[in-house]
């Protein structure tokens, strides 16, 4: 009798093992640490790595613009609060100067900005241009919405300045995303 109920003692045991539950996934730690500034992207992309070092494992990236918070720095690393913890960029990639926005709408920042065509031939009116833009800031392509000022030229070269143009990518959520840019020209 014995040993069947050690059989049995064994058996239960595995069976207790196999149904309970398994443990639960560990949650990343958010770091509460205070921060030691409000810095902001100063780079075109910034990528976040899991060590002050560039062969380390990325975390993430933040584009141009964002708002970080500083925790510590070393030598050329600069450590910020992330989502899931902390990770290092380098210090180069940051500025205390809150970025302006200027008159770009919607957040958009040009690296290179359309030059403005003058007029030719005392035309006035409007000339309203869109250009998509691709995860690079690159024009891909520039459509006329609408042109009052009668001159062909005037809209040709404007769509040329457009095409031109470089922004600096727009980041969302950490990823650059394609976008439809909406100029206008008044003369």
């Amino acid at each position: 009798m014995g040993k069947r109920n050690g059989r049995f003692g064994v058996a239960y045991g595995l069976l207790a093992f196999a149904c309970a539950a398994p443990p639960a996934a560990e949650e990343p730690a958010i770091d509460t640490r205070e921060p030691v500034a409000i810095m902001y992207i100063a780079a075109p992309s910034s990528k976040i790595h899991a060590a002050p070092s560039d062969s380390a494992p990325v975390l993430t990236s933040y584009g141009n613009g964002e708002t970080v918070s500083l925790l510590a720095t070393r030598e050329e690393w600069a450590e910020v609060r992330t989502g899931y913890g902390s990770g290092w960029l380098r210090k180069e990639d940051l500025t205390s100067n809150k970025p302006s926005g200027g008159a770009d709408a919607g957040g958009v920042r040009f690296r290179r900005r359309p030059s403005p065509i003058a007029s030719v031939g005392g035309a006035k009116g409007d000339i309203v241009l869109e250009a998509l833009v691709n995860t690079n800031g690159v024009v891909m392509n520039v459509t006329t919405m609408s042109n009052t000022t009668g001159s062909a030229d005037l809209e040709r070269r404007n769509r040329e300045e457009l095409g031109r143009a470089m922004f600096v990518p727009m980041i969302q959520g950490g990823q650059a995303k394609t976008f439809i840019y909406t100029y206008r020209v008044t003369y």
